[in-house]
């Protein structure tokens, strides 16, 4: 309750799964693994380290097998378009 009474000092974090848009905008959450209530705006504590953004993405990505990144396409990143919306691939 106290998201929706405090909205403009609090956010609902979710933590599950969901259905995304080719675009990856969220369609609709299928399952809650957890709810919890996080401020609003800057970090709760400014002293804590921040990770640059290819840290925060890498980290995403570290336990994923081998075997799972062989299979994506040798050309995904000069098609990255391509794959993710289906337009033409570059001539």
């Amino acid at each position: 309750m106290a998201a929706l009474t405090n909205h403009d000092r609090v956010r609902v974090r979710v933590c599950g799964r969901g259905e995304f848009t080719a675009r990856g905008t969220l369609k609709q959450i299928s399952s809650v693994a957890s709810l919890c209530i996080v401020p609003k705006g800057p970090a709760a504590d400014p002293d804590a380290p921040r990770l640059p953004l290819e840290d925060k993405i890498a980290k995403n990505f570290e336990n994923v097998p081998a075997k799972e990144w062989s299979k994506l396409p040798h050309d995904l990143i000069d098609n990255l378009d391509h794959y993710l919306y289906g337009t033409d691939r570059p001539a």
